[in-house]
Parts: structure tokens; C-alpha cells; sequence
């Protein structure tokens, strides 16, 4: 269901939320399911689930945006990914008073704090989050289809709550957050 996950944040303190991108078009999703994916998560929509130039522009306007309204300029740190490179995204980051500086190609774990760790935490997190809900042999028997299982909306709210709830473990208190950006430059 979920092929991607990105996180990426501000260098302010205040930081962007989760963003989960879905397959698929997003085009029949319901209010009613909008309104259930967890606040802290923006949900995004792509045939494969990746992350190409409309879904990182739309994470530009919808998701960044937010994160520095009351900033006037920023970097953002990108990793040469072709969405990123493109003229469409640098002029949507440029817009909100940003400019996009590339890192090394293929090395974003050496000079990306937020894939030296970050992520990789949220990750671990939110799979620590299904499994605390597995244990539920309810959940688990229709999880895993040997009950009525989750439709694919009910799948894609539970996926955004524990990737939000993942996130906020990080976020909340901010010493965390803080702690990990200082052991980045110590790899």
C-alpha cells in the first residue's frame, strides 16, 4: 500500500509534518476519509507511489509552505532526485522565498540529516506502532485477512495515525530532535 515515505523538514523550529505518498490517483477518496488521516500527516497520491515532480510541488505548496510562512528565505537541501532538479519545483520553492541547493548525488546519508537517522527513527516507530496494534488479535485477524479486512481507505488512515504518531514521538520533546541533528555530524 505505502510505497514511499518521505520527511523532510524546516532548519527552523518549527518543523513540516510527515508527508506519506499512496498509489494511486486519489481521484474517489472521500471528505470523510480526509478528515480521519492523522493532522500531522499530509497524504499525497501517485500511480507508483513516487515522488515525482506534481506530487514534490504539491508537497512545496501544501506542506513546506506552512513551514516557513514566516520566514523570509531558506535552503532547501535536496538530493538531485529528477522531481527536484526540475525548473517546475525550484520556482515553486523559490516562491515562498526559498532556493534549492543540491547535495552529492547518491550520498544523502553522509550530508542529509534527515536520512542520517531521522527517517529511518520515524520508521522504525511507526512499524513499532502497528505491531503495539497487532496485538490485538481483532486487528490482527482482519489485517491479515482471515477476517472482513480493511478496506484501503481504513488501511490508509491507520498507516497515516501511527506514521503520525511515529513522528511526533521525535518531534515532542524537542530535545530529541535536537539530540539527533548532534549526532549527525558526529558519522
Amino acid at each position: 500500500m505505502v510505497e514511499s515515505i518521505h520527511y523532510k523538514e524546516s532548519v527552523t523550529e518549527r518543523f513540516c509534518v510527515s508527508a506519506i505518498i499512496f498509489r494511486g490517483t486519489g481521484a474517489r477518496i472521500t471528505q470523510d476519509e480526509k478528515e480521519s488521516w492523522h493532522k500531522d500527516v499530509d497524504v499525497f497520491f501517485q500511480e507508483n507511489a513516487w515522488a515525482d515532480t506534481p506530487v514534490c510541488v504539491d508537497w512545496v505548496n501544501r506542506t513546506l509552505k506552512r513551514a516557513v510562512e514566516d520566514t523570509d528565505r531558506f535552503v532547501l537541501f535536496c538530493d538531485n532526485l529528477s522531481a527536484q532538479v526540475s525548473d517546475e519545483f525550484k520556482e515553486a520553492v523559490s516562491a515562498i522565498g526559498g532556493v534549492v541547493w543540491f547535495g552529492v548525488p547518491n550520498a544523502t546519508d553522509l550530508w542529509q540529516p534527515v536520512d542520517a537517522g531521522f527517517a529511518e527513527l520515524v520508521k522504525k516507530l511507526a512499524v513499532q506502532e502497528h505491531h503495539k496494534w497487532l496485538d490485538s488479535e481483532e486487528n490482527a485477524d482482519r489485517w491479515y485477512g482471515n477476517t472482513e479486512p480493511f478496506s484501503a481507505k481504513e488501511r490508509r488512515v491507520l498507516i497515516s495515525h501511527w506514521t503520525g504518531n511515529a513522528y511526533n514521538r521525535i518531534v515532542s520533546p524537542p530535545s530529541t530532535i535536537n539530540r539527533l541533528y548532534g549526532e549527525f555530524g558526529r558519522k
